[in-house]
């Protein structure tokens, strides 16, 4: 049996500075390339509210990191994995020079893959329920 997840972590395919939503914003309207996890959870003045309400639903917390966020320890499962995705990890410590939610390669699992974050459609409820079911089965 699996050990159960303590924390999902989703990663964009988006990076941070002061023109990262502009240049998201120009390719999804060019049909540059996207980030279907940033399209749900934020709209073009910021995140969505119903994207806040949700996350303080889910039975774990969710961390949200930008592509060059990334810790060490996440590298080689995105690696495998492709971005953006959700991951769960199901041993994350309290700290170390990862930070928070550090955890050895072998305690992380996709939880929602790219091609299921295209399929949503930037729907966050429906993003909502599939996590939920993902970490829990209900």
């Amino acid at each position: 049996m699996a050990a159960p997840v303590r924390l999902a972590i989703g990663v964009y395919a988006v990076s941070t500075g002061p023109f990262a939503e502009l240049e998201h914003a120009a390719n999804r309207r060019t049909g540059g390339p996207r980030c279907p996890l940033f399209e749900t959870s934020h709209s073009v003045v910021g995140q969505r509210r119903a994207w806040r309400r949700m996350v303080a639903e889910l039975p774990v917390p969710l961390r949200m990191l930008r592509q060059d966020e990334v810790t060490r320890d996440l590298v080689p499962v995105l690696r495998g994995s492709g971005l953006p995705v959700v991951l769960g990890a199901t041993a994350p410590s309290s700290g170390g020079p990862d930070g928070p939610g550090a955890a050895p390669p072998d305690d992380y699992q996709v939880l929602i893959d790219r091609t299921e974050l295209f399929g949503l459609a930037g729907d966050v409820t429906a993003f909502g329920e599939l996590l939920t079911w993902r970490l829990t089965g209900r």
